[in-house]
């Protein structure tokens, strides 16, 4: 149950601004309170976020305590920004504040996707931008800068506790990777300390046609199962590296673990081999495939 917070000034109830409104656009797909599917995010995803409030611009400023009969130059004014905040790369930021009027108010921003991960937190924040004259016996908020309404926060998961790793298209002939008739190379750093951002790379040959093909479609069941295949690849070959992680001891109270290649593998290792000591885990191919295979198809129809 949520407690209610005193801010010893009075506030508008909160039917007296309405969200009509508050969605997520991820590379042309849309997300919103309700939406059932996760998106197909990325670190080179484009990112934006729209809101849209209608407020009763006399009843929030009754509700906050202000006259609203005076003359331009008295009157409150109130400002609204989107808030956003991500989980796994604990970065948060803001729209530009907006003055709000009576009626219907558009906030948009788009955001970085590289500083996103985890589960994206967004909302919509209204604040006193200039006070107003109180009614008699009011107690109202003078600060400017003041909270006086926030939405429900729309929360939407990004991506699983593995952190994201970019993905590079790459003419494999032109540039002399072998096999130059691969579909797609996955490359992990020696270095397991580093953000899985600059750790692990996947390289998708854009000379094989299916590689091209799946590039430029960007969906469907064919993208479906080709992202199936490619992750049961990444999977197994951040298996493999299992035993560095015992070798170098790299544990969670090194303060480069969050968010670093040993950390995804580690999260890996918990799923898929909670009981086999971790040096041993690359010795048993068999059970690496199986295991990897069987997590990247299980929601595959």
């Amino acid at each position: 149950m949520s407690k209610a917070v005193s801010y010893g000034y009075m506030l508008p109830t909160r039917d007296s601004v309405k969200v009509l409104e508050l969605k997520v656009t991820i590379d042309d797909e849309q997300f919103s309170f309700g939406s059932q599917e996760p998106p197909t995010w990325g670190y080179e995803s484009a990112v934006s976020v729209v809101a849209l409030i209608e407020l009763d611009w006399e009843e929030f400023t009754r509700e906050c305590g202000f006259g609203g009969f005076a003359a331009d130059e008295d009157l409150p004014q109130y400002s609204a920004q989107i808030n956003w905040f991500a989980t796994k790369t604990k970065q948060r930021g803001a729209s530009p504040r907006k003055i709000l009027h009576d009626g219907t108010n558009r906030l948009s921003m788009e955001l970085e996707s590289t500083l996103l991960g985890g589960e994206l937190q967004v909302s919509i924040k209204i604040d006193l931008a200039k006070p107003g004259y109180p009614l008699q016996d009011a107690i109202t908020a003078t600060r400017v800068g003041s909270r006086l309404w926030a939405s429900d926060t729309l929360r939407l998961p990004l991506e699983g506790n593995a952190a994201q790793m970019p993905i590079s298209p790459l003419n494999f002939k032109e540039h002399g990777i072998e096999p130059v008739d691969a579909m797609w190379k996955i490359t992990i750093s020696p270095d397991l300390r580093l953000p899985v951002q600059a750790g692990i790379n996947v390289l998708i040959n854009t000379s094989h046609p299916m590689g091209l093909r799946i590039l430029e479609k960007g969906k469907g069941p064919e993208k479906k199962l080709w992202d199936a295949y490619l992750q049961t690849d990444i999977l197994v070959q951040m298996l493999l590296r299992a035993g560095d992680i015992a070798d170098d001891k790299i544990d969670e109270t090194d303060p480069l673990y969050p968010g670093s290649v040993a950390e995804s593998i580690q999260i890996m290792v918990n799923l898929l081999f909670p009981t086999v000591p971790v040096s041993e885990i690359p010795n048993d191919l068999e059970a690496i495939f199986s295991r990897a295979q069987a997590l990247a198809f299980k929601d595959l129809k």
